[in-house]
């Protein structure tokens, strides 16, 4: 019976990531809290609202509690303490003082830290808008009680003191919606950054041949299309080049199909660097490899496979301790040779197995 895995799997890069700038912007916003406490601490305590500098006393160590867990990687706690405290701080401020100092401001800035769960938790989405709406729902609340209750404060009203503390209220709230938001904008661009590095990577494997790193079968039928299309519109010619390595079965029954893989990468190598920047050479299939020389002349397509030619047979592969002499035979068409693909890539197969059939280790093309 097949055993499940019921393990969690480990995260991604960039849930690691964003896990460490959580972690990092958690700490800047428990600095950012226990600052702005100490000021309405001795704000409060210079205006004698004796209940709320307690209130601001306790919040202050409350951070400074999660500052330390902080230290000691307690993410946990920490998350939970620094999303509720600014939501129970606001509405007992709120209660005590009224509406209009504008503590209320604290229980909308946290929607956008909810959004957090959407990444990290199963179901986030339905968990995040609950929440979401739950704060929602609470800001909405306080509103009520304040329309129909009277602030629970007796102390004297300063209607200064009112202007500071809602001004400050405000500057905290959007500081923090701003740390919140930069770091999801942020979480988006890496994600988006690794999504554009993943589909380089699925655009190379699909189009390059994994043992001999050339281009593969499929991305030379696209380029042999795109040619075509610059042949009739622009009348550029590009020469069309089919490869065979010779006696290649017979390496493989003699030394083993290890033997024949190296022996595709070495050509492969040899090849691909001793072509121009603007040719493609691809895997064409089996021991057959396929090269387009674009924009070029029919002499000078003669005289780089003829180069090639000379490199491939001077190429000795040493493979378990034994020298193994390579050759290849070529045969060439031209693109005005005939004016569709078709009729192309059976005229270069044909000239192939024409030079297979004269002796192999030759080129065959319009001058034979």
């Amino acid at each position: 019976m097949e055993r499940r895995n019921n393990s969690h799997p480990a995260p991604t890069i960039q849930l690691r990531t964003l896990l460490d700038n959580c972690i990092d912007l958690l700490n800047r916003t428990d600095i950012f809290c226990l600052l702005i406490h100490l000021f309405f601490l001795l704000l409060y305590n210079y205006y004698h609202y004796s209940y709320l500098t307690l209130l601001n006393g306790v919040s202050c160590l409350i951070f400074l509690s999660l500052l330390i867990l902080g230290r000691f990687q307690k993410i946990i706690p920490v998350i939970i303490g620094t999303l509720l405290e600014p939501l129970l701080h606001a509405t007992a401020c709120t209660l005590i003082l009224g509406w209009n100092y504008g503590y209320t401001l604290y229980i909308i800035c946290m929607i956008p830290a909810v959004l957090f769960i959407l990444v990290f938790v199963e179901r986030g989405g339905f968990i995040s808008s609950i929440l979401g709406f739950a704060c929602l729902a609470w800001f909405c609340c306080l509103k009520l009680i304040t329309t129909y209750i009277e602030p629970l404060s007796t102390a004297t009203y300063y209607p200064l003191l009112e202007t500071i503390v809602y001004i400050t209220n405000c500057f905290s709230a959007f500081i923090l919606v701003i740390e919140f938001v930069s770091l999801f904008a942020k979480h988006v661009k890496n994600v988006n950054q690794d999504l554009t590095q993943k589909n380089i990577t699925l655009d190379r494997l699909a189009h390059i041949d994994p043992l001999t790193n050339l281009w593969n079968r499929r991305c030379m039928d696209e380029r042999l299309a795109f040619f075509m299309e610059k042949r009739q519109t622009k009348r550029e010619n590009f020469c069309l080049i089919l490869g065979d390595i010779d006696d290649f079965k017979k390496i493989n029954d003699t030394y083993g199909h290890d033997c024949g893989d190296e022996v595709l990468k070495s050509i492969s190598h040899i090849i691909s660097t001793n072509v121009r920047t603007q040719d493609y050479v691809a895997r064409w299939g089996g021991e057959e490899i396929m090269i387009i020389l674009s924009d070029i002349s029919r002499k000078d397509s003669l005289q780089i496979i003829q180069r090639l030619q000379e490199k491939i047979r001077e190429h000795t592969l040493e493979y378990d301790s034994k020298n193994i002499h390579i050759t290849m035979t070529f045969g060439l068409s031209y693109s005005d040779e005939y004016d569709d693909l078709k009729s192309l890539l059976l005229l270069v197969d044909q000239r192939l197995y024409e030079g297979k059939d004269s002796g192999k280790d030759c080129i065959i093309s319009w001058q034979s």
